[in-house]
């Protein structure tokens, strides 16, 4: 039952991502620049993060990725609901 849960978290972190993610791509951002793990996991919410999202989309397969991979890559969640599995980043 854990690993459902997980699952669907994961799932649910990952659907809302790409609604944000695609909803700035859409606001053309400018100047993108490459993705890079460190340097994302210490902008907080920041405008550095949405000039990173349309590089991070095209060179990480992030459907599929368990938590812990994705903690990994994005860094710790800015939010958390009541269950721990659940995750939300905040761009």
């Amino acid at each position: 039952m854990r690993a459902v849960a997980v699952g669907i978290g994961v799932t649910l972190f990952l659907a809302i991502f790409i609604v944000v993610a695609s909803d700035i791509c859409m606001k053309k951002v400018p100047d993108s620049v490459a993705f890079d793990s460190n340097k994302w996991k210490r902008a907080g919410n920041s405008e550095l993060r949405a000039r990173m999202v349309g590089d991070l989309m095209q060179r990480h397969e992030l459907v599929g990725m368990d938590r812990e991979q994705v903690v990994s890559l994005l860094g710790s969640p800015d939010l958390r609901w009541n269950a721990p599995e659940k995750l939300i980043r905040v761009l």
